[in-house]
């Protein structure tokens, strides 16, 4: 039986809806035998949500590392995970302010 293009769609969908059914039963009953889920869980924040204590803090570590182990700031930065365009940002910012020498 040739089918057409809407039974074809159709069939699709039911598909999709069953699919999508069985996968929701499936992460409900593990979330129910694990705990919450990764999405659930309280996110770090992120840098654009820090406050300038924590910045400062942070571009004080980079300076550390770059002063104390003789690290280029690409390398200071990879280790502090930190991008070094932000790095750079962030110490002008402080520098401007007279947080920074």
């Amino acid at each position: 039986m040739i089918e057409t293009k809407a039974e074809n769609i159709s069939n699709f969908m039911n598909w999709a809806s069953a699919r999508i059914a069985k996968e929701a039963a499936k992460n409900e009953k593990l979330a129910e035998e694990i705990g919450p889920s990764f999405y659930e869980l309280e996110q770090p924040l992120r840098k654009m949500d820090w406050d300038d204590d924590m910045k400062l803090e942070l571009v004080n570590d980079v300076q550390d590392l770059m002063n104390e182990d003789q690290l280029s700031v690409t390398a200071a930065c990879g280790k502090s995970d930190i991008h070094p365009r932000t790095f750079r940002q962030w110490r002008k910012y402080f520098q401007n302010k007279g947080d920074l020498t």
